[in-house]
């Protein structure tokens, strides 16, 4: 019976090539960080994810933009699904969802070293962010004079820093920084507050949209280091967990939607306008420590544990 049901989800999918659907073709549960899925909703609102063309809205952010963009690729290649939000911690980005077939669809783009290490459970779509086009900021604490005085790697010597084993090239680039000590924390807000209260001395996140390059919220206020941005050198990509009854279907839009929006612009002006690209640090020195084989071997076994 399971087997009968896929082949007429997939051949649903192949009916549907030559049209956009409109309605929704199933209802899929996804479980989504708390964080993440408010930001989502104070952007979306009461529109309809298909009808945002704008990004340039304060507070919006690289997942937030992956999170609409996975939709209309989904809708535009003739597939689209209603997803289900749950609430969740972090182990939302749990790869051992998509191992298990319990959840569909990354929400989130994830690196490509991170799909490729899970290529026999999931399919990986083409690239949404390319490689050498990820930098982010080095986020402290307005106080610490010391961090903010960072100019080339030499300068991290002492330091502290926090992150997680989950951010694959965060946590690999880190371990190349002659640092005083990386700290392994899951969460993303416990990571600013460690930073904000001057306990760690600084976190990598992307930039934000405008000037002064900085994040607030209650009990949490990071500046961004002025002059100097780190590369993780790596693509995002889209996953979908070979073992869900939908995944074909799904895939096969999802690539189809992702080649309309290209061709249209959309992908790079989204990501443009929520200060993802962002020109106004095109001329920032990079810092880039040499990437070794043995790190990447590494990483990669900690965060599948495969």
């Amino acid at each position: 019976m399971h087997r009968f049901c896929c082949w007429l989800v997939m051949y649903a999918g192949l009916i549907l090539n030559s049209a956009v659907a409109t309605e929704p073709i199933a209802v899929v549960d996804i479980p989504i960080e708390m964080s993440v899925l408010d930001d989502y909703r104070r952007f979306v609102g009461t529109s309809s994810v298909y009808d945002i063309q704008s990004f340039d809205h304060a507070g919006t952010r690289r997942d937030v933009v992956d999170m609409v963009l996975v939709q209309q690729a989904l809708h535009l290649g003739g597939y689209p699904l209603q997803f289900n939000f749950i609430p969740s911690d972090s182990s939302a980005r749990s790869t051992q969802l998509f191992v298990r077939g319990d959840v569909l669809i990354s929400l989130d783009s994830v690196w490509g070293q991170t799909a490729n290490n899970l290529k026999s459970h999931v399919y990986i779509s083409s690239a949404v962010i390319d490689r050498g086009d990820y930098v982010a900021a080095i986020f402290t604490s307005p106080n610490n004079q010391k961090t903010k005085s960072i100019r080339q790697l030499s300068d991290f010597s002492g330091l502290t820093a926090v992150s997680s084993r989950a951010y694959a090239q965060d946590w690999q680039l880190l371990e190349q920084l002659p640092l005083r000590e990386l700290r392994d924390e899951y969460n993303w807000s416990s990571m600013a507050m460690l930073v904000s209260r001057g306990w760690v001395d600084f976190m990598l996140a992307p930039f934000p949209q405008h000037r002064p390059f900085g994040y607030r919220a209650p009990g949490i206020e990071l500046v961004a280091v002025e002059g100097v941005k780190v590369l993780l050198d790596d693509s995002r990509h889209f996953i979908v967990a070979k073992k869900h009854p939908l995944a074909a279907p799904a895939f096969a839009a999802l690539q189809r939607g992702l080649a309309i929006l290209r061709q249209q612009g959309k992908l790079t002006r989204a990501y443009q306008e929520c200060g993802f690209f962002n020109p106004e640090i095109s001329h920032w020195t990079v810092l880039r420590p040499a990437a070794t084989n043995a790190s990447v071997a590494k990483q990669q076994q900690a965060l599948t544990g495969l």
